[in-house]
Parts: structure tokens; sequence; C-alpha cells
């Protein structure tokens, strides 16, 4: 529940930065990433197994972003986050990343259709971008993915 809590803080704490300057602080993401990861570390049961969950989330999060689908920011939240999720779903599935990626982006469609807006346009990524990760790691946890 510790794990859980924690990235809830980190992502209310990142989404409103996002929302209300544009931009997530390079010193959350760290404040985030090291002490998790250090966590994931050293409670994973397959310690190379968590290592290769939290590379490979780097480098899908850099590939969308070199491919300028996100932000520096939203990578960098992304990052921070993957940290996090085989603490909450307890497994290290590849998977868990693309899912996350589609679910923010369908809450995001979601979110500005609701809201009239046009599926193209400046709307924080943020925000949805952590509701969807988190809710990967849960839907995981819970064995319904």
């Amino acid at each position: 529940m510790l794990f859980e809590a924690n990235a809830v803080a980190y992502s209310a704490i990142a989404s409103w930065h996002d929302l209300t300057e544009k931009r997530v602080p390079n010193k959350l993401n760290v404040l985030y990433f090291f002490p998790t990861g250090a966590a994931g570390m050293i409670m994973a049961e397959d310690t190379v197994g968590y290592a290769t969950f939290v590379i490979t989330s780097f480098a899908f999060a850099y590939g969308l972003f070199l491919f300028h689908i996100w932000a520096g920011g939203d990578a960098k939240c992304f990052i921070a986050l993957s940290a996090g999720m085989p603490l909450i779903s307890g497994g290290t599935e590849a998977m868990m990343l693309p899912f996350s990626f589609v679910a923010a982006a369908l809450l995001l469609a979601a979110w500005r259709l609701l809201h009239g807006k046009a599926l193209r346009g400046s709307t924080g990524f943020v925000p949805f971008l952590c509701a969807g990760t988190l809710a990967t790691a849960a839907l995981f946890k819970s064995g319904i993915v």
C-alpha cells in the first residue's frame, strides 16, 4: 500500500505541475525515481527482470520522445512511474508499457471528446499518463490483464 500511496502522491504533484506550469520538474522525477528504483531492486524477486523492465521503459519512453509523440516531461514522468509499476503490480510484464500508453491516450481522447475539444490540441498529457500507468499496474495486479 505504501508504493501505491507514493505513486499517487507523485502523480498528483506531477499532474499539477504539468497543468499549471506545462512542465514536470526534474527534481520531482529524481525524488520519485531513485528511491522507488532502489526499493524495487531490493524487493524484487528477480532483480535482473526488474532492471530489464526499467531499462525497457526508458527505451520505450525515449523512443516516443524521439518521434515527437511525447515531450521530455512526459517521457521522464513515465520512466519514473515505471520504476514503481512492478512494485504495485507485482510483476514485470513488458506489455504493461504499451498498455499504459494506450490507456493514457484513450483517457485523453475521452476527456477531449467529453469537453467538446478537437482530438489534437494543447492539453497536458501527464495527468492522463499517470492515470493510465497506475490503472495498468492495478489491472495487472488484479489479474484482469
